[in-house]
């Protein structure tokens, strides 16, 4: 992993804080999780904090985070690997706080996939939020499926949003494309 400061608080142009991770192995964190397994290899990734315009602050991914063979099992429990990629993104200028999981993929060994992106925005002073999500999906190996649907395919987009302090609306459009393949 390296770690580095690379501009002043005042210049746009350049980051506050670096960070580039590669081949770091997963299992070194279960030290801190006794009990669990941790496995896998957080394969590659790049994230920096900089200055955003208006005096916030951004937390940019120029190279998304990928893991590779990554599972996570408590004691006793078979572990599940994955292999996932995604590209954290934050806005933070006042109170007004945009964050965002872009380049979203999971792959199990089944081939099965999950893709997609998911991203909030709130103004804190105001009690106002709203969310989206985008997920696709290709299934074509689900545990148990062989004999029953067989392999689908399905996405979903939803948006979510309060009206007031307690009251939540929502968007939901249908699944769409759910078939057999």
């Amino acid at each position: 992993a390296q770690l580095a400061a690379t501009a002043g608080p005042n210049d746009l142009a350049l980051d506050w804080l670096r960070l580039r991770v590669a081949e770091f192995p997963l299992a070194w964190l279960s030290h801190w999780l006794p009990g669990n397994t941790i496995a896998g290899t957080l394969a590659a990734g790049e994230s920096a904090i900089r200055p955003a315009a208006g005096g916030g602050f951004a937390l940019h991914t120029p190279a998304s985070w990928r893991f590779n063979h990554v599972s996570f099992a408590p004691a006793g429990a078979t572990p599940f690997p994955i292999d996932a990629e995604l590209a954290p993104a934050v806005t933070v200028l006042g109170d007004h706080v945009t964050a965002a999981v872009e380049n979203l993929a999971v792959t199990d060994a089944s081939a099965n996939r999950l893709t997609g992106r998911i991203a909030v925005d709130a103004q804190v002073a105001a009690k106002t939020a709203s969310a989206e999500v985008a997920l696709d999906a290709s299934l074509p190996d689900l545990p148990h499926s062989a004999g029953t649907f067989g392999p689908l395919e399905a996405s979903l987009r939803a948006k979510f949003h309060n009206i007031s302090e307690r009251i939540v609306g929502a968007v939901i459009w249908p699944v769409t494309r759910l078939r057999r393949r």
